[in-house]
């Protein structure tokens, strides 16, 4: 086991999310239940890949699980606000349409993320600070100023 006490607890966090999507998988029938399951089963994946980051010295795997952080942040964030509408009782507003036009800025940022694009996040290298190695990029025009915000929201 890697004596890291900070990658033990990315683990235990991944470990409790996976619990609680199993938990919204066996209640499914119930309203919202089928997206906090599965917005549940993707912020697991995120602390997973932080500690992949963490025990990792080589780039790409750095790369990997920065560029994945990213996406799984954005699909979860998006199967959340679909479990919301539907807890609040709006769940004739999730429809094909609009589970069809909120997954167009995920595919946005994907495409822009794993295309290296400049407009997203570029140039990526190793930072060495304090016995630790920090991945590093080129902040682009999207990425480095609140223009994803505005976007997003």
């Amino acid at each position: 086991m890697y004596n890291d006490p900070l990658f033990l607890l990315f683990v235990v966090s991944s470990l409790l999310n996976i619990g609680l999507a199993l938990y919204g998988w066996r209640y499914r029938r119930l309203v919202g239940a089928t997206a906090f399951s599965l917005a549940m089963l993707l912020f697991a994946i995120l602390p997973l890949t932080q500690a992949m980051n963490e025990i990792s010295s080589d780039l790409a795997i750095k790369v990997i699980a920065l560029k994945s952080r990213v996406e799984m942040a954005g699909i979860g964030a998006t199967l959340w606000l679909v479990m919301m509408l539907q807890l609040s009782g709006y769940s004739q507003l999730v429809n094909r349409r609009s589970l069809i036009a909120l997954a167009i800025m995920p595919l946005v940022i994907l495409i822009l993320n794993w295309t290296e694009n400049p407009l997203f996040r570029s140039g990526y290298h190793l930072v060495s600070l304090a016995h630790q190695q920090f991945c590093a990029g080129i902040m682009g025009l999207y990425s480095g100023s609140g223009l994803h915000i505005l976007i997003s929201y």
